[in-house]
């Protein structure tokens, strides 16, 4: 049973393309030493078998990584490692899994300017895949949200419900309501957060990566949001925390993002501008 969850992880990796051959033996190792579970006997044939066996379809709908991340997390509780079974610490300590899978923010950053060289667009949906293939984006959850369309007497609308935020337990929430509160990260998308092992009241950013920008000549940050009640939600912040200003030089920022089609942009909050990769009706 170990040895096979073992060898499905190091599979999704590599059918994922978040690893590469010479990487598996050392995931195999570090997911064994998080589960803190002795491994026994490392084959690169099994994993081979396992990689045959993994179809897209399960890849796209989250399913695959679903069933794996549930049985992995019922060996962590049983080992003691996962103490808690709700859905906060389970959230934390899947992260902290899928931390393991995720390439370090240099070789991401690497990765997203060699793609961006061929094509802006490329380096986004590479961007967006891969933070689908580490789990940043739940892809078994946000399957779960609703789209309504309908056409009305002014116009077609379209309404998202999202149900992929999970709900907290009424336990949970006394425990939160106890803690004390900490100031860093400010916030979940800021540079600081990235690989931050979280809190009960912060989620986990193992798996979190940011690319940096240069708008109007000021450093952002690039970032694709986790929950996803529609196609690639993106934001793009100052790399640092202070209070929004509209400015001259705001507007410049916000019509450089206007004018690439088909990026539609949502509303400036906070020290954030979002877009997203949908048609509205």
């Amino acid at each position: 049973m170990v040895e096979e969850l073992l060898q499905d992880f190091v599979a999704y990796g590599a059918y994922c393309k978040l690893i590469e051959e010479a990487d598996f033996v050392y995931i195999y190792n570090s997911l064994a030493t998080l589960l803190t579970v002795e491994p026994k006997n490392y084959s690169y044939e099994k994993i081979q078998e396992k990689l045959q066996g993994i179809s897209r379809e399960s890849i796209e709908d989250g399913s695959y990584l679903e069933s794996l991340l549930s049985k992995l997390l019922s060996l962590a509780l049983e080992k003691g490692v996962l103490k808690e079974d709700n859905v906060v610490e389970r959230d934390l300590f899947d992260t902290r899994i899928m931390g393991i899978l995720t390439d370090r923010p240099s070789h991401v950053q690497e990765k997203f300017r060699e793609f961006y060289q061929d094509s802006p667009k490329k380096a986004t949906e590479y961007f967006y895949e891969f933070s689908q293939n580490n789990d940043y984006i739940r892809r078994y959850r946000i399957r779960k949200d609703i789209h309504f369309h309908k056409d009305t007497d002014y116009g077609p609308v379209e309404i998202s419900i999202n149900l992929s935020k999970p709900e907290k337990d009424p336990k949970m929430i006394a425990l939160l309501g106890k803690m004390q509160s900490s100031s860093y990260p400010a916030c979940m998308l800021c540079k600081e957060s990235e690989g931050y092992g979280g809190r009960l009241d912060f989620p986990a950013r193992e798996n979190h990566r940011i690319i940096p920008l240069n708008l109007a000549g000021r450093s952002f940050i690039f970032n694709i949001l986790p929950m996803c009640i529609i196609r690639s939600i993106v934001s793009s912040f100052i790399r640092e925390h202070k209070p929004m200003r509209i400015s001259g030089k705001s507007s410049q920022a916000f019509l450089l993002c206007r004018t690439v089609p088909p990026l539609l942009c949502g509303l400036q909050c906070g020290s954030s501008h979002s877009g997203r990769l949908h048609s509205f009706p």
